[in-house]
């Protein structure tokens, strides 16, 4: 409704249909099973298919059916938001370990403190992509709210860079229905104000 995934995302049910996708228009892709959390589990591979067998093999290993075939963004930003029905309640920096794997966060006391760190650390450019992120996600959250759901839920997105350099947006990584680690940053970033920290 959206249109909040890349393009070229797609779901897959195994090898064959990966073969038959046209893996070119990107350097490197990435499956991922539906289930798992933090991404754990996702497997990146070249579009040439150099490691068939490996990827043949995750698949096998995976007790889902259907994996979600999407191409692989490099990274500048990843965040974390909360939401209690429409109502922002935190977002954070998410920081991710050498297997991309989320491992912490960055947390500012207010949107501004946000909004000063991309701006002194990013530059403008990032800085004006994360109002564009912020309004996307929010016309997210009013059609969620409008005819889904209304207690707490949680939304990954990011900011990546494009093969010439320039940068691109992804709203929608991860949309979980529950009081995700971004809930405990909320909970922990109000005890801290409490004590003037």
């Amino acid at each position: 409704k959206l249109n909040l995934p890349p393009p070229e995302r797609t779901i897959i049910h195994g090898i064959n249909d990966l073969s038959k996708y046209p893996l070119g228009t990107h350097e490197r892709w990435i499956l991922k099973s539906p289930y798992l959390m933090a991404k754990k589990g996702n497997l990146s591979f070249a579009s040439s298919l150099e490691k068939k067998k490996l990827i043949q093999k995750w698949i096998e290993q995976q007790f889902c059916r259907e994996f979600i075939l999407e191409p692989f963004f490099p990274i500048e930003l990843e965040f974390g938001s909360i939401f209690q029905g429409a109502k922002l309640m935190s977002t954070s920096i998410l920081n991710e370990n050498q297997l991309g794997q989320i491992s912490g966060s960055l947390v500012f006391a207010d949107e501004q403190g946000l909004a000063d760190f991309l701006s002194s650390s990013h530059g403008i450019g990032v800085l004006e992509k994360w109002s564009e992120l912020k309004s996307m996600i929010a016309k997210t959250t009013q059609v969620v709210n409008d005819e889904y759901f209304q207690g707490w839920y949680g939304i990954d997105s990011m900011i990546y860079k494009n093969m010439d350099g320039s940068l691109g947006l992804y709203p929608l990584i991860e949309f979980n229905f529950r009081k995700t680690v971004d809930y405990i940053v909320y909970r922990l970033k109000r005890f801290l104000q409490q004590d003037g920290v």
